[in-house]
């Protein structure tokens, strides 16, 4: 990747303001460590440079946007705003108070992405991002969503090297940790004071929370289901796993087993 000035603005900055805030003062030796890795700025590449002519000037919806550090790169390659809808209270609130300090056009609200149609407004582009695999209402997600959007980017759609390209499948697991302690069949998660996110310290305990599912759709299976729902997929990429995470720990679990792909997808008129 040559030399790109937002996401040199994001590292020197921005991802700094995002750790403190979000995990407090006792994070300021992470803060100063923090440097993007390859797995960051290959998927950077893909889902935000790729598409960049999509951001200039429009309205986002970031869907799942965890501590906002895409919603602040969609913003710094032209997006005019972000909307981010986020389940954990503590990661939502810690957005908007980053927003605020730093005046950029960011904005958080609680909740899932069934809430997303809802919300009264238009967005020239939807994002989601490693969340698919969370969504059992896929058919009547993606058939609601049109309505409110141009652009939808996938990012990061995993599916399994064992699953037919025409298929899906469910796997069930156990909520051991803060990315998989949703349960989307059961809503009372939102009335909590915490949301589904624990401290920084407890941020697997307690353990087995209770079970949650997992949906892997072949890549066949979407293509088909968007082209019914009235999308055109304008591209899909491929991600080459070995590549993507160049030895590096976050996620080498996953090579061999698992396949990403990252979508473009515009609404048929």
């Amino acid at each position: 990747m040559q030399h790109d000035k937002a996401l040199e603005k994001f590292e020197d900055h921005y991802a700094k303001k995002l750790i403190l805030e979000h995990l407090g003062d006792d994070a300021e030796h992470l803060a100063e460590q923090f440097r993007v890795n390859n797995f960051f700025k290959r998927k950077y590449q893909s889902i935000v440079l790729d598409n960049k002519s999509l951001f200039e000037d429009a309205h986002v919806l970031d869907v799942g946007s965890n501590m906002g550090h895409w919603a602040t790169l969609y913003h710094l390659n032209g997006a005019r705003s972000v909307t981010c809808v986020e389940p954990r209270l503590n990661l939502v609130e810690g957005l908007n108070r980053f927003a605020v300090a730093e005046d950029l056009p960011i904005k958080a609200i609680q909740g899932i992405h069934s809430d997303c149609p809802a919300l009264g407004e238009k967005f020239q582009v939807v994002m989601l991002s490693n969340i698919t695999s969370y969504m059992p209402d896929v058919f009547d997600f993606f058939s609601r969503l049109r309505a409110i959007t141009d652009h939808v980017i996938i990012g990061h759609h995993i599916t399994m090297n064992t699953l037919h390209d025409d298929a899906c499948t469910m796997d069930t697991g156990f909520n051991l940790s803060h990315r998989n302690a949703v349960d989307l069949r059961d809503r009372s998660y939102l009335d909590r004071p915490d949301g589904v996110q624990y401290d920084w310290n407890r941020i697997g305990d307690p353990h087995a929370e209770g079970r949650t599912c997992f949906w892997y759709y072949g890549i066949g299976f979407m293509r088909k289901l968007l082209d019914y729902l009235g999308y055109d997929v304008v591209r899909v990429n491929k991600q080459d796993n070995d590549g993507l995470y160049d030895g590096e720990s976050q996620g080498t679990s996953m090579v061999g087993d698992q396949t990403f792909y990252d979508m473009v997808l515009r609404v048929r008129k």
